[in-house]
């Protein structure tokens, strides 16, 4: 978790956020990505059950960073296909065209506009 914290303020990326996720969040879900032995990026998230009665397990990717060098390398969309082993539906908001276009690929479809007006929620569920 040091690691994931060090890239996070290293690259400003919400540290604030992440840091209070990471301590005082209920139950929250970390992935890391990892290259020659040290941490290149990371997925951070949260599960719930959708519908506690049909037992559907669901995951919310709140954030996801991958370090400038080693983006392009597939590394996100095996992060999401592990997800998939985990989970059967996974939501994602997100206001970035490049990972708007891998949601795209992977079959997600668009589930809402969050309530900031700004991100779109996808939906992906598990074939």
């Amino acid at each position: 978790m040091e690691e994931v914290l060090d890239i996070v303020n290293k690259y400003n990326f919400y540290p604030e956020d992440v840091s209070f996720m990471l301590a005082f969040h209920a139950d929250p879900r970390l992935t890391t990505f990892r290259h020659q032995g040290r941490v290149v990026g990371f997925a951070l998230g949260k599960y719930f059950k959708k519908t506690p009665s049909k037992g559907e397990s669901c995951f919310e990717l709140d954030y996801v960073f991958i370090i400038p060098e080693h983006r392009g390398q597939g590394l996100f969309s095996r992060c999401l296909d592990d997800l998939f082993e985990k989970y059967k539906i996974l939501y994602i908001p997100t206001r970035e065209q490049n990972m708007i276009q891998i949601l795209n690929k992977k079959g997600f479809k668009l589930d809402k506009v969050c309530l900031n007006g700004i991100d779109l929620s996808f939906r992906g569920i598990k074939s």
